[in-house]
């Protein structure tokens, strides 16, 4: 009886998949994105408005602060004069 290894019994690619798996492909990727914590109410608010408009809810989000910006930045700019 001998002593076989992993790569006698399986060889060295011979059992390689074919196709390159998803998940280790994103871990290889820079994360771009940041977690925060809103309300439930908030969430479904913002999930309904994005299943309406056919957005994620990333790009509703990024929108409303962008507005949310023009206005504050707005209003501020009137009160100086």
């Amino acid at each position: 009886m001998t002593n076989k290894g992993f790569k006698d019994i399986f060889g060295d690619n011979d059992n390689k998949p074919k196709k390159e798996n998803p998940f280790t492909k994103q871990k290889a990727q820079k994360q771009q994105y940041k977690s925060v914590r809103i309300y439930p109410e908030d969430f479904k608010e913002y999930r309904r408005l994005a299943f309406h408009q056919e957005k994620t809810i990333v790009e509703v989000i990024s929108e409303s602060l962008k507005l949310y910006k023009q206005k504050y930045e707005g209003e501020s700019e009137e009160t100086d004069n």
